[in-house]
């Protein structure tokens, strides 16, 4: 079952499997344009010797390399797409994490406290704090006189 689902799953390619995709495609597009060629070049040769069954074969042949060129060419705008994708998604994230790292400066400065439970051990012990004050205030007074 899992391995059904993996076979599912649309391959995550990092950046740099993109560059080296879009430059082996445009090897291969090369190779298809050199076997095209090559395909023309025996096709008229074979009509000049007027072999009209040699002619269809090549004829056939050429067609095939051209489809596959064309399958071939289409691939890496396919992945220039996703290259554009992922920069743009790169440089939002970056933005949005720079506008979040300022706001949890500020929101720091706004909450010390990282819970509740520390707000209310700091208000206990300010409580303790000055009832021990007012405490010794008063004993400081009656001391006094």
């Amino acid at each position: 079952m899992e391995t059904e689902l993996n076979s599912a799953a649309r391959p995550k390619l990092c950046s740099d499997t993109r560059a080296e995709g879009i430059g082996l495609c445009s090897l291969e597009i090369q190779a298809f344009t050199g076997q095209a060629k090559e395909a023309q070049r025996k096709y008229c040769s074979a009509v000049s010797l007027k072999d009209f069954e040699k002619c269809s074969d090549l004829q056939t042949e050429y067609r095939k390399i051209l489809v596959e060129k064309k399958k071939k060419e289409t691939k890496p705008a396919e992945l220039q797409i996703k290259e554009a994708r992922h920069v743009r998604y790169m440089h939002i994230a970056k933005r949005k994490n720079k506008d979040e790292g300022s706001n949890q400066s500020e929101t720091a400065a706004k909450k010390p406290f990282k819970s509740i439970q520390d707000f209310f051990k700091l208000k206990q012990t300010n409580e303790t704090a000055g009832k021990v004050q007012t405490a010794n205030d008063d004993g400081n007074e009656s001391g006094d006189t």
